[in-house]
């Protein structure tokens, strides 16, 4: 890790789509010290994330970082965007021409253009599996009868964040979930002239509340993204490995942070607790109250795979779009005006089936560059 006062990243701010404001930094995955060390609580921009970072700067578990394979991939949309996707046989960006943008957006950052974004999408098995080596890892630094009294707690903090829910979404009511493998298969095909894609590291996304790692995938032919650095291979061990990484044809990801409220919490010495995130009066006179329950926020990695698509469009046929289409409830926070109950975004789910033909299809013969 850098020390302080010698690394100081290029940070650059920008207010998004959604009007909310963020900084940022380009070709670099920063980790939870990295942000703690340049965000300043006295800079009124950075309080937020700084004053949060502090409270939970020695939690064991928020620096647990248990690989987890990421096999498929998520992108959740609106209605209005399910049309557009569904009339288009695939997805595709909009062009700057093209694009509404705010008022408050006077010039899109260039290395965004073009793009299409997916999140990882986490299987619950795969999650599971990721619970149960971050409580064996965090049982072995705490005293015995601790993991015991909150074994629960434990677990189900590890990978309960906005990026592990498979039917809750801050962006619409519509998921698409593919195998990573086979949309790296048709974007070969439809972008990269039969050459490999490349997958480099795009940098890093700071809001209040979340720290969003991007990853471009983008073909050989292009030299637009030659500055950054390409996802690294690992063969065998490392240590340490990287947030991101591939081994034997998989993607890993390794985030630091995969829960918002810590409700237990775990120091580096060992020492298991709750705390109030305030702390008030009653925590401080008798080491406990109603608020230990609510737990103290952190931060969550959100990891995420931006397709460079200069032609602006990714071919997908109908019956493979509806076979991987899942309806989604909003979440408490929500960033789309658009919203259906999800019993409704199911029955509009239902009407697309009933447009698709019914015979069966085989994945290999699908889709044609």
């Amino acid at each position: 890790m850098a020390e302080n006062n010698i690394w100081k990243p290029k940070l650059g701010t920008f207010i998004g789509l959604l009007g909310i404001e963020y900084n940022y930094v380009l070709g670099q995955f920063l980790s939870l010290e990295d942000v703690a060390s340049i965000f300043s609580a006295n800079n009124e921009n950075h309080k937020r994330i700084a004053v949060t970072l502090k409270k939970v700067e020695s939690h064991h578990y928020e620096h647990m970082q248990v690989p987890i394979p990421v096999y498929s991939v998520k992108h959740v949309a609106t209605k209005t965007d399910l049309e557009g996707i569904w009339g288009e046989d695939g997805f595709r960006t909009i062009s700057n021409k093209e694009r509404e943008k705010p008022p408050w957006i006077i010039e899109e950052r260039p290395e965004f253009q073009d793009l299409l974004y997916w999140s990882a999408d986490i299987s619950s098995e795969d999650l599971e599996k990721a619970r149960q080596q971050a409580y064996e890892k965090v049982s072995k630094v705490v005293d015995p009868k601790d993991p015991r009294m909150f074994s629960g707690e434990l677990r189900e903090q590890f990978g309960n964040s906005p990026a592990f829910r498979e039917s809750v979404s801050r962006y619409g009511n519509f998921k698409f979930s593919f195998p990573l493998h086979d949309l790296l298969s048709w974007y070969k095909d439809q972008h990269c002239g039969g050459g490999e894609p490349q997958m480099r590291i795009l940098g890093t996304e700071l809001y209040k509340l979340e720290i969003a790692h991007y990853i471009v995938v983008h073909s050989p032919d292009t030299d637009k993204f030659n500055d950054f650095t390409e996802v690294p291979t690992v063969q065998g061990s490392s240590d340490p490995l990287p947030f991101v990484y591939r081994m034997d044809g998989t993607l890993y990801w390794r985030p630091e942070s995969t829960t918002i409220p810590l409700k237990v919490m775990v120091s580096k010495d060992g020492v298991v607790r709750k705390e109030c995130y305030q702390p008030c009066a009653f925590f401080k006179n008798d080491g406990t109250c109603f608020h230990t329950d609510d737990g103290t926020y952190g931060v969550w990695n959100h990891l995420i795979l931006a397709f460079h698509l200069p032609n602006g469009h990714l071919k997908i046929p109908k019956e493979l779009l509806i076979q991987n289409l899942t309806a989604c409830k909003r979440d408490d926070i929500y960033l789309k005006k658009e919203c259906l109950p999800r019993e409704e975004a199911e029955e509009v789910i239902q009407e697309l089936k009933e447009e698709v033909p019914k015979q069966p299809m085989f994945i290999t013969d699908q889709v044609e560059g």
